[in-house]
């Protein structure tokens, strides 16, 4: 049968796991092929956007499949990123993307000396502000 606005395609499909039928929406079939994809993760591959770091081009950050979590360091404070993760199957091909991430480090603190004398100086900090919100 063909579709209206696509290609050709059989009438039905096999009962493996799979939709069956032509009823079903292309987002459903899409999801079905994704969940149905079981091969074996050999990396993630982590991309940074900001601060200067212009994501997976310059600056690739690649970890082991045993691994799920990463710390970012060398951020810079009060600056916002974006982060995005994917992995790389046993067949050598990336994943999408996840959903982009958007987090904003911690401003850093500033200090200012407010009293001093021969024996003493008083201190004051506060977080300053953001390099997007100054």
């Amino acid at each position: 049968r063909k579709a209206a606005n696509g290609p050709e395609r059989p009438a039905s499909r096999q009962s493996n796991g799979s939709l069956e039928g032509l009823g079903e929406p292309p987002a459903a079939q899409a999801a079905a092929r994704y969940k149905c994809n079981t091969r074996k993760v050999l990396r993630y591959q982590v991309c940074i956007k900001g601060g200067g770091r212009r994501g997976i081009d310059e600056d690739p950050i690649l970890i082991p499949a045993n691994e799920t979590q990463h710390t970012l360091a060398d951020l810079i404070p009060g600056t916002t990123y974006e982060v995005a993760v994917r992995s790389l199957d046993e067949f050598g091909r990336w994943g999408l993307w996840s959903t982009t991430q958007v987090v904003q480090t911690v401003p850093q603190i500033q200090v200012n000396a407010e009293g001093l004398g021969e024996t003493f100086t008083t201190l004051t900090w506060q977080r300053g502000p953001s390099k997007e919100n100054p």
